[in-house]
């Protein structure tokens, strides 16, 4: 059975023809019909449900039809509008449904989608009341999404040391002609980073993104360099040897010391001295 809008529903009355038929009751003599009934459909249901589209795809979506029996005309109209928890998560929702968890209490229906990818992801069961109804959902969620994020931190460090492993002959071989360089003033020492490893404390030392050069392809010309006072480090250099620029000098958080002006001064005085170890190697 197939519904669609008629003439009557978008002319005189108006366009919201569940108004007309249920609340404003423009038709008082009429009988709801049978197949309305059985659904569900009732006065009740015709101002907070999505009725066109529930006429519709009924048929297909027997969930909704359920959900509209039950008077959660939200998560009926989000199956009727298509949210993608019902493909991914459907058995789920429906243990949080019997275990009586509200879903109306969220500020968006994607919010306990995340949370169920997020406990998936961590290796939490997905079928269990007890994770699927939590008291406070707000710190729930935001619990396990720290969860989460701590375990994907852990496999990106993962990612990286194995790339290293990779890595590792093809920087030797870039920054060998500067290895033993070692570049002094204003109380700073500058020196090349060799290996994947000080690519990788670098970056974390410093919170900014060297680290994942590492087995990058977009960074074949770089040779990067620490900048140090005292032995803590002060900034990161990056110098493009086609070019033989300084493409950036950072501090921590990719930002700018109070030395940055000398580092660059250094760095642009031993320029020439960079070009001629290139070659001699």
């Amino acid at each position: 059975m197939s519904f669609t809008r008629t003439e009557k529903s978008g002319g005189y009355y108006g366009t919201n023809y569940n108004e007309e038929w249920f609340i404003k009751k423009v038709y008082p003599n009429a009988t709801i019909l049978p197949y309305f009934r059985k659904r569900g459909v009732n006065i009740l249901s015709a101002g907070p449900l999505q009725l066109d589209l529930y006429l519709q795809k009924v048929d297909k979506e027997p969930f909704a039809e359920t959900l509209v029996k039950a008077k959660n005309y939200y998560l009926a109209n989000r199956i009727l509008w298509g949210d993608h928890i019902f493909q991914r998560f459907l058995p789920s929702v429906k243990i949080a449904l019997r275990n009586g968890f509200n879903f109306e209490q969220l500020h968006r229906l994607g919010d306990y989608e995340d949370y169920l990818r997020e406990l998936e992801y961590i290796g939490m069961d997905i079928h269990s009341p007890k994770y699927l109804c939590p008291s406070d959902f707000k710190a729930e969620h935001a619990r396990v999404s720290r969860l989460a994020n701590r375990k994907r931190e852990i496999e990106r460090k993962k990612r990286e040391r194995e790339n290293a492993k990779r890595f590792r002959a093809e920087l030797a071989e870039r920054t060998r002609p500067y290895a033993s360089l070692v570049i002094q003033g204003f109380g700073l020492e500058i020196r090349i980073l060799t290996t994947p490893e000080q690519y990788l404390d670098e970056g974390e030392a410093m919170h900014h993104c060297v680290g994942s050069y590492v087995g990058s392809d977009f960074h074949k010309a770089s040779i990067i360099f620490s900048a140090r006072m005292n032995g803590e480090r002060v900034e990161t250099i990056e110098i493009d040897t086609e070019k033989w620029i300084i493409v950036q000098s950072c501090a921590v958080c990719n930002g700018f010391s109070d030395h940055h002006d000398n580092i660059i001064n250094l760095m642009k005085k031993n320029m020439p001295r960079l070009k001629r170890l290139s070659k001699a190697s």
